[in-house]
């Protein structure tokens, strides 16, 4: 199975979708006060941090009516595309890596292991490349990772705004409790807290 060829399937009718979640990400960006993106622009992590919150946001709101569900998890909110493909945004090297801390869930996710609450399905990264000095997005790519390497990636073309597609939505509310609380057992706890 040609799997790059079963994620394009998917996704290019959505390209459109995923330039305008990337436009309305970087548009929150900019209003922000100009000496505040000084301030976040400082460490790259933060940006990336702050980045994603807006790519997610957006993507609550652009997705709507598509295919594409949310998918909530511990710290993190993934993306199902008709249960088919899981994607996540990451931001990305040159090479396709992203660079986030290898968390045992990020491990699993880069390993194509299925997750638990989630779809067995093929896990990608939306992933955007940014420019060194401004960071703003210069490329976006979807990636799929083996383990500590990229076994296929492409890049989502330009395309002029009047080719796409997207209908143009009122923008959720941002909300801070939109987060939702997952409660893990860990071993032992339980027979603490009975015993209590």
């Amino acid at each position: 199975m040609d799997r790059e060829a079963v994620a394009r399937k998917h996704l290019e009718p959505l390209h459109g979708h995923i330039r305008a979640i990337f436009r309305a990400a970087e548009a929150r960006w900019l209003e922000i006060p100009e000496d505040i993106r000084g301030i976040l622009k400082l460490d790259k992590r933060t940006h990336a941090n702050v980045m994603w919150q807006f790519l997610v946001h957006e993507a609550k709101t652009i997705f709507t009516g598509t295919s594409v569900s949310a998918k909530p998890g511990v710290n993190t909110i993934r993306f199902s595309c008709g249960n088919a493909l899981l994607m996540r945004f990451k931001k990305i090297s040159e090479q396709g890596i992203s660079s986030n801390y290898p968390t045992q869930t990020a491990l699993e996710f880069n390993m194509q292991m299925v997750l638990p609450g989630m779809p067995e399905a093929m896990r990608v990264d939306l992933g955007w490349v940014a420019d060194s000095t401004t960071l703003a997005f210069t490329e976006l790519r979807v990636v799929e990772r083996r383990g500590g390497a990229v076994a296929w990636m492409y890049s989502i073309p330009d395309a002029d705004e009047a080719t796409d597609t997207v209908t143009a939505l009122q923008p959720l509310p941002v909300d801070g409790g939109s987060r939702v609380r997952v409660v893990v057992p860990q071993p032992g706890k339980a027979a603490d807290a009975a015993g209590a």
